[in-house]
């Protein structure tokens, strides 16, 4: 028995919600997918899960299974190298450099759209080799996601291979625990970053600091011109 797709006009009901409420140009990155997707998720009902997802908040748990559905979360180690090397060779020393001179040990950065953890995890590391006197500086590395199911995974800290793929054996055996379900963050590193589930679209979930960096590709991404 096939599954009857929704009709375009709830599609696009749905789809404006979720870019009012998050951003997420669904439409144009997910056209022809976001029927049938919304079709699993609303089962026989389609006016009533758009009733509903009218009034939940964005961590209730109809919105927890629909961002899940249409966010990516396609990520590993060391994702986009040339922008480690350039923070590692040039931005980071430069700030480093200063911070050492007005006798001020602090860094704030900030990886929004951080999925599960590799990004911040990542620069956790990036900072453990760069900082010999690590313990003295005051670090806040904070990694955010609207996805909550992806975030669960971040705090977790373990990886399949797949997250490995541009990575040296190396890293993996310096910074990781062999475990039966995968390799574990050692905990070192781990207790660098703290999660928090964010929508950037609800100011009281941006983070009350200046950053000095601010990781933001991987949101950015998902958004239209406008947004």
């Amino acid at each position: 028995m096939t599954t009857m797709l929704p009709t375009a006009p709830l599609v696009n009901q749905i789809a404006e919600l979720v870019e009012q409420r998050t951003g997420i140009a669904v439409r144009a990155q997910m056209r022809d997918a976001l029927p049938e997707i919304i079709g699993l998720l609303a089962g026989d009902d389609l006016t009533g899960y758009y009733e509903r997802l009218s009034q939940q908040v964005e961590t209730d748990g109809d919105w927890l299974q629909l961002i899940d559905a249409v966010t990516i979360g396609e990520t590993y180690f060391l994702r986009d190298q040339a922008h480690f090397e350039l923070l590692r060779q040039r931005l980071l020393p430069e700030v480093i450099a200063r911070r050492r001179q007005q006798d001020d040990l602090y860094l704030n950065i900030w990886s929004m759209g951080c999925a599960s953890g590799e990004e911040p995890y990542s620069l956790a590391i990036t900072l453990h080799e760069m900082l010999p006197d690590i313990a003295n500086w005051r670090i806040q590395l904070i990694g955010s996601d609207i996805n909550a199911v992806a975030l669960r995974a971040a705090r977790r800290g373990v990886y399949r291979q797949w997250a490995f793929r541009h990575t040296d054996l190396d890293f993996q055996q310096i910074y990781f625990d062999p475990t039966p379900t995968g390799l574990a963050i050692k905990p070192h590193i781990r207790k660098m970053v703290s999660f928090r589930h964010a929508n950037l679209f609800r100011p009281a979930h941006v983070p009350a600091f200046t950053f000095d960096f601010i990781l933001c590709r991987n949101v950015l991404l998902y958004f239209d011109a406008d947004h």
